[in-house]
């Protein structure tokens, strides 16, 4: 459930962005088909720009579109920004529409995670070295205690 505002607290970094060679009208009648709102929202002048917060993780969402046809869906929610462009592509019955995303708080969380992947690897590698090494010790004790037993020098 969404509520639309009028200004945010913070700017949403992550955004996707595409090209549509649609009029704005057609992706307001997909926002007021598609959002639960008090009212419809009407176009203004200039293109299309909603600010919503999400009332469940109180997050927010840009929509945004040019006359050009550029539409922007800025959310720091990739899985968010996913579903909302496959919504519109249903909608507008699209088969292969390109999309430019960019989500750097996902990406930082990716490279912490991949750095941590990198270090158990180390880690494990480093023990395996030292299990080796025991083992071809192990053996080598074992031999010595054959021998010894053999000898009669226990």
């Amino acid at each position: 459930m969404y509520c639309v505002c009028d200004t945010l607290k913070e700017e949403p970094k992550g955004s996707a962005k595409f090209h549509l060679n649609e009029r704005v009208q057609r992706i307001l009648l997909w926002v007021n088909q598609n959002f639960l709102l008090v009212d419809d929202l009407e176009l203004k002048q200039g293109g299309l720009d909603i600010c919503m917060l999400a009332l469940r993780t109180n997050r927010p969402l840009v929509l945004s579109m040019e006359q050009s046809g550029q539409v922007a869906i800025r959310t720091d929610d990739m899985a968010l920004a996913g579903e909302i462009f496959q919504a519109i592509a249903t909608f507008l019955k699209l088969d292969n529409v390109p999309l430019v995303a960019d989500f750097p708080d996902e990406m930082s969380t990716l490279a912490s995670t991949l750095q941590q992947i990198e270090d158990y690897s180390t880690t494990r590698e480093a023990l395996m070295a030292d299990m080796a090494d025991n083992s071809s010790v192990v053996r080598s004790l074992v031999v010595r205690a054959e021998d010894a037993r053999l000898l009669g020098d226990m």
